[in-house]
């Protein structure tokens, strides 16, 4: 008599999301399977597995993309006369089916009868399904990729984040892989013991994005980046809270916003005497046009912009890094020498910076005088971006 095993598993994630994770040995061990002695022959593959209940055994597998399914056959154990498996994908509206059906009998010295081996893998099969679905959901590539943090298994991100993944924190954030895993790398560095505890967690229905609430515990053990430089090892035991957002396509994540309570860390820290201390957005933007425009002082420049600053207004052929501005600097000084600035108005949310302002100078012997808007993003008391528009109606040169 054979034994015949047919189950299915939805999974929140689109369809190749679900696909790639089934099919990615890489994944298999994450997903606490892994395999041994894997070979590609001819389309086909080869490996060794261990499941629980049952002996070691290999298995070949032929994969069909353009189908979304899977035929294998496990063969090498006395255990089973034969063993065949059929697994498929298949899209619906409220995510991807996953279905898994094995025909196969056992020989007599087996220690299970047909239908005690049906029973051990049904159960392993759902178990199976049930990871992949866990990894292929944003909910389950954040809880990969922070197992891989505090294992320090930093090389394991690479698989978990698409190549041009955006990562943004609190104090900053960039786009790709690079600067996904330098950030962790260097968050490993200054918690080597770092613990995390998920407090809460809202799934979208699709499982592509997830928003968690995030609670830390560790050791202050390496260099800080912080507001106003490096903050040496301290030794302390830290607490923060975090609230992050996550999304994911075809099982990557290609999204991380996190805003933690960067207060309360550098509080524990003994850092909020200096961060008290650190002038408004508005009052840096002020200095730029009295100092750096007004009086031509360009070293100002060094101290109020943040690395990687970036300007989205310039003159064509200007570059819009630091370098850039001070080109904008020099040209605007060098047709106004009695440039001036006048604000009318400001204002400041976040780290967001908003001034209305009145130019006016002598230019060619005529007196010149033009309304701008500068819009700028602070970064840790610095000037990281800007934006401006003028009233060229009114003679607006330059800046």
């Amino acid at each position: 008599m054979a034994g015949h095993v047919d189950v299915r598993l939805v999974a929140r994630a689109p369809l190749g999301a679900v696909w790639r994770v089934a099919t990615d040995p890489a994944a298999w061990a994450a997903a606490g399977h892994p395999v041994q002695d894997l070979e590609r022959v001819d389309g086909r593959m080869r490996f060794s597995v261990a499941a629980p209940d049952l002996p070691p055994h290999r298995v070949e597998r032929v994969e069909d993309e353009t189908a979304r399914t899977v035929y294998s056959r496990r063969f090498g154990t006395p255990a089973l006369r034969y063993c065949h498996v059929w697994f498929s994908c298949e899209a619906l509206d409220e995510g991807t089916e996953m279905r898994a059906v094995a025909d196969f009998e056992t020989e007599p010295e087996s220690r299970l009868d047909d239908a005690g081996l049906a029973e051990t893998m049904r159960r392993g099969m759902l178990g199976n399904m049930a990871a992949t679905a866990r990894l292929a959901e944003a909910r389950g590539l954040v809880d990969a990729a922070w197992t891989a943090i505090e294992a320090g298994d930093l090389a394991r991100l690479r698989t978990l984040f698409a190549e041009d993944a955006e990562l943004w924190t609190t104090s900053g954030g960039g786009r790709g892989i690079d600067h996904v895993v330098a950030v962790f790398a260097r968050h490993r560095a200054s918690y080597p013991d770092l613990r995390h505890e998920v407090l809460d967690a809202v799934e979208s229905a699709s499982g592509d994005a997830v928003a968690l609430e995030i609670a830390f515990t560790a050791t202050h053990r390496g260099e800080l980046r912080g507001p106003f430089g490096p903050i040496p090892p301290t030794g302390r035991t830290v607490r923060w809270r975090s609230s992050d957002v996550v999304r994911a396509r075809e099982g990557r994540i290609v999204s991380w916003h996190a805003s933690f309570d960067r207060l309360a860390l550098l509080e524990q820290l003994g850092q909020t005497a200096a961060l008290a201390r650190r002038p408004s957005g508005k009052a840096v933007v002020r200095r730029v046009l009295a100092e750096a425009f007004e009086e031509g002082r360009l070293e100002v420049l060094d101290e109020v912009l943040a690395p990687g600053f970036r300007t989205h207004r310039r003159p064509p052929g200007v570059p819009g890094d630091a370098g850039g501005l001070r080109t904008i600097v020099t040209m605007l000084r060098a047709a106004i020498p009695d440039l001036t600035y006048t604000v009318e108005h400001e204002v400041e949310e976040g780290d967001l910076v908003v001034a209305v302002t009145f130019a006016e100078g002598t230019r060619d012997g005529a007196r010149v005088r033009w309304r701008q808007v500068h819009v700028l993003r602070m970064e840790d008391g610095r000037i990281a971006e800007h934006w401006g528009c003028s009233d060229s109606n009114r003679g607006a040169i330059g800046g």
